[in-house]
């Protein structure tokens, strides 16, 4: 779906660290290196950054805050351009 600009991925490097610690507990640890690295490099613009200040605002589960607070920086990101 991205690859046909239907949907837009937003990530930071935190939550592609997060992906790869779970999956490399359902896969080789080469391997969820690999698929994260494919994700990144497939979508280099999809990098969110400048969101550590918004974690401590976001009020759902504390360990999902870095997720919230980059979909927030995320967004307001693609609205400036």
């Amino acid at each position: 779906m991205a690859e046909a600009e239907l949907y837009e991925p937003l990530w930071s490097a935190e939550i592609l660290e997060e992906l790869r610690r779970n999956i490399a507990d359902k896969v080789s640890a080469e391997k969820a290196k690999a698929l994260v690295e494919t994700m990144a490099g497939a979508f280099p613009d999809s990098l969110v950054t400048g969101y550590g200040k918004l974690i401590p605002a976001m009020t759902n589960d504390p360990k999902d805050r870095h997720v919230l607070a980059a979909a927030v920086r995320g967004q307001h990101m693609r609205w400036s351009h």
